[in-house]
This record gives structure tokens, C-alpha cells and sequence, in this order.
């Protein structure tokens, strides 16, 4: 009797005992983190392709900029002298930020490269905006022929600049994806030194070097 009872009340324990209805989140698996992984690597190799693309069309815009310039001054054509000075000036921005969003993109995926010729490009373009713009401010035209000369020096800083990370940039993409082209491949030559040698000759004597080269 006494058992039956004490079973009858097992019974009641347990089945006032609350039970957890949420399942419980299942650990990522290394499958699942290296499928992340390889999303993420997928998506900023698009943003790099997309960057590099965006820094062909500045450097376009700015060759084209500039002839259309060149012809302009010689022809006389102010028409094509400000459509050369409009697509030059678009294109500096582009390069210099295309350039760093590659860097941008590249750092992501693991590789080290400076990104300090791509700021330099923004700096020194933003500089000859305003030194541009002082010297279109000067009345009279010996005073503004100096700001003249450093805008156009900047601006072509700028443009070298932008090429310099497009190029630390290509580099990195290089060894990123093929690592052994990072590795220096010259042969290597080992010298070992055990002593010096004291010959005599005539009239002094000579020095010389032992060991192996």
C-alpha cells in the first residue's frame, strides 16, 4: 500500500516538473564556418573587381580629360578645354577612391598593404581644389600663376598617387593568390671565415682571408 502511494506521488513530481520546450542552437560546425568564410572571401573579391574596374574608367577619364584639353588649347576650342578639365577632375576622385576601396577589399581577404599612397591621393587632390580656388580669387594674374602651378602639381601628385596604391594593391593580389610569388627564389651563398692568412712576399707581407665561400 505504502508503495503504490509513494509511486502515485513520483508520478505528480514529475509531471509538475517544468520541461524546456526551446531546442537547443546547435554549435556552427567547421563546415558551416568555412562555407562563412568562403562567402565572405566571394564577396569582397567582387567589391575588389568591381574597385579595379571603377580605376580603369578614372584613368580613361583622365587620359581622355587631358586631350580633349591638349586639342582645346591648340585649336583654340574653349568647348573642349572645359569638357577636358571637367572629366579630369571627375577622374581623380575616382582613382584615388577606387584605389582604396581595392585596398579596402584586399585587407579583408588577409593580405598587408599600405594604404598610404591612397590617402596621399585625396589629400593632395582636396589641396589643389583649394589652391585652385585661391588662385582664381587673385586680381591680378602674377599673383595667381603660382597657385595655378600648384594646383596642377597637386593634382598630378594626386594622379601618381593613385597609381602607386593601384599598384601595391595589384601586388598584394598577386601574393595573395599565389603565396610563392612572395617568396625570394635567389640562391642564397654562405660564407664561412676560419682565419686570416699572413704570406710573406717581397718588401712586406700579404693579408688574406681562409675558409670556405
Amino acid at each position: 500500500m505504502f508503495s503504490l502511494i509513494a509511486v502515485m506521488f513520483s508520478h505528480v513530481a514529475l509531471a509538475k516538473t517544468p520541461t524546456s520546450t526551446t531546442p537547443a542552437k546547435a554549435e556552427p560546425t567547421q563546415t558551416e564556418a568555412e562555407k562563412r568564410l568562403a562567402k565572405l572571401d566571394k564577396r569582397w573579391r567582387a567589391v575588389d573587381e568591381r574597385a579595379q574596374n571603377t580605376y580603369k574608367v578614372g584613368s580613361w577619364l583622365f587620359a581622355g580629360g587631358a586631350a580633349a584639353g591638349l586639342v582645346g588649347s591648340l585649336d583654340g576650342s574653349a568647348g573642349l578645354v572645359i569638357a577636358g578639365g571637367i572629366a579630369e577632375t571627375i577622374s581623380k576622385p575616382m582613382m584615388a577612391g577606387a584605389s582604396l576601396r581595392s585596398h579596402r577589399a584586399l585587407t579583408e581577404r588577409g593580405a598587408e598593404v599600405s594604404s598610404l599612397a591612397g590617402y596621399s591621393a585625396w589629400a593632395m587632390f582636396g589641396a589643389s581644389i583649394v589652391t585652385s580656388t585661391i588662385g582664381a580669387t587673385k586680381q591680378r594674374p602674377e599673383r595667381a600663376l603660382p597657385y595655378q602651378i600648384g594646383a596642377v602639381g597637386l593634382s598630378l601628385g594626386s594622379v601618381v598617387a593613385s597609381g602607386l596604391q593601384h599598384s601595391a594593391n595589384a601586388r598584394a593580389r598577386a601574393e595573395l593568390e599565389d603565396p610563392s610569388a612572395s617568396i625570394d627564389h635567389t640562391p642564397k651563398r654562405s660564407v664561412a671565415l676560419t682565419g686570416f692568412d699572413v704570406t710573406p712576399v717581397a718588401g712586406g707581407a700579404r693579408l688574406g682571408l681562409s675558409g670556405s665561400f
